[in-house]
C-alpha cells in the first residue's frame, strides 16, 4: 500500500515535471543503448551538454536539494547513462510523493496546492499514466465516459421534468 503524498505542489511544477520526464526518458534510453555498445567511448560535447542541462533541471525535483553548482556530466557513455538513470529515478520518486489516487474519477492525479487567485484546488491528471489513444484501456475509458455522460443526461432530464411538474402544480394552486 502506497503512503499518502507528503505535500502539495503548484500546477506549474506539475506541468514542468510532465514536460521534462518524457525528454529525460528518451535521452536516458539513447545513452543506455550507446553505453551497452561502447561503454568507455567518449560522449560528444553536444550530447553531453544536453544531458547536463537535463541533470540541472532535475535538481529541483530531488527530495533533498543541495543546490550544487552546475552538474557535470560523466565523460563516457557508461557514466552519463547511470547519471541520467539516477535522475530518472528521482523524477519518478517525486511523482510518487505528489500523486494521489482520486476515487471519484478512478485516476491518479497530482496533489495540487490551492491557486492564488481563486483558492480552489485544481485537478490535474498525470499525463504519463493516461491510456494511449487507440489502446484497449483508452477504448474502455471512452466507453465509461460515454456511459457516465448518458447517465448524467438522463438525470438532468428527470430533474427538469420534476421541476416543470412542480411549476405547473404551483401555478394551478396559485390561480385566481
Amino acid at each position: 500500500m502506497r503512503a499518502k503524498p507528503c505535500s502539495t505542489i503548484s500546477r506549474r511544477m506539475a506541468e514542468r515535471h510532465e514536460n521534462l520526464l518524457p525528454m529525460l526518458q528518451v535521452l536516458a534510453r539513447k545513452l543506455q543503448s550507446m553505453a551497452a555498445r561502447s561503454p568507455n567511448r567518449a560522449v560528444p560535447d553536444d550530447l553531453r551538454s544536453q544531458a547536463e542541462a537535463m541533470l540541472f533541471e532535475v535538481e529541483v525535483f530531488r527530495e533533498r536539494r543541495q543546490r550544487p553548482a552546475l552538474p557535470v556530466g560523466a565523460p563516457h557513455y557508461r557514466g552519463l547513462a547511470s547519471q541520467l538513470t539516477e535522475a530518472l529515478a528521482a523524477m519518478i520518486a517525486f511523482e510518487q510523493r505528489h500523486v494521489a489516487w482520486n476515487a471519484a474519477t478512478e485516476e491518479p492525479q497530482w496533489n495540487l496546492a490551492p491557486g492564488k487567485k481563486d483558492g480552489r484546488v485544481g485537478i490535474m491528471k498525470v499525463k504519463r499514466l493516461t491510456p494511449r489513444p487507440g489502446s484497449k484501456a483508452a477504448a474502455r475509458a471512452d466507453a465509461q465516459a460515454r456511459l457516465e455522460e448518458e447517465l448524467r443526461a438522463g438525470r438532468m432530464l428527470r430533474i427538469r421534468a420534476a421541476l416543470v411538474d412542480r411549476l405547473t402544480k404551483s401555478q394551478r394552486t396559485d390561480g385566481p
